[in-house]
């Protein structure tokens, strides 16, 4: 082996030491990045969730005052026809 040879030969040994180095960087990064994506995607469910349970209290809010409305109007109906009755009486 000549001499050009053997520098050659150090000179890709250190290039494969640093591209060693950098690919271990990489996958530092690379696990990182995959442990906040997974966090994220944890959190953007519980939110999801969270908004799901507060829309159905809502719906449950409403469907409750709805409710009660309807009772109010048939009740008040009810009224209404007493007094056509009561009125209906009073002038006969």
């Amino acid at each position: 082996m000549t001499y050009v040879g053997i520098f050659e030969e150090v000179e890709k040994e250190a290039e494969n030491k640093k591209l060693k180095k950098r690919i271990k960087e990489l996958e530092g990064i690379n696990k990182d990045h995959q442990k906040l994506n997974g966090d994220l995607r944890k959190e953007i469910e519980d939110t999801k969730k969270e908004h799901d349970q507060l829309m159905m209290n809502k719906i449950t809010k409403y469907e409750q005052k709805i409710k009660q409305l309807n009772t109010d109007i048939d009740r008040l109906s009810e009224e209404r026809d007493n007094f056509e009755i009561l009125a209906k009486s009073k002038a006969t």
